[in-house]
C-alpha cells in the first residue's frame, strides 16, 4: 500500500529558489536559497531527520 510521506514544490523566483515542503504529519516549511543544490541539500537533511525520528 502506497502512502504519501511528503509533498515538495520547488519554485524558481529570481534570484533564489524556494522549496515548499508539506509532510504527512501536517508540518509545512519553506526553504529559500540562491544555490539550487544547497536548497536540495537543506530539504533532504531536514526530511531525513524527520523521517528517522518518526520511525523511532
Amino acid at each position: 500500500m502506497e502512502e504519501t510521506m511528503c509533498s515538495i514544490e520547488i519554485i524558481s523566483d529570481t534570484p533564489e529558489y524556494i522549496a515548499k515542503v508539506q509532510t504527512a504529519s501536517g508540518r509545512y516549511k519553506e526553504y529559500k536559497n540562491e544555490n539550487f543544490e544547497l536548497l536540495l541539500a537543506l530539504v533532504y537533511e531536514d526530511l531525513q531527520e524527520e523521517m528517522e525520528a518518526a520511525i523511532m
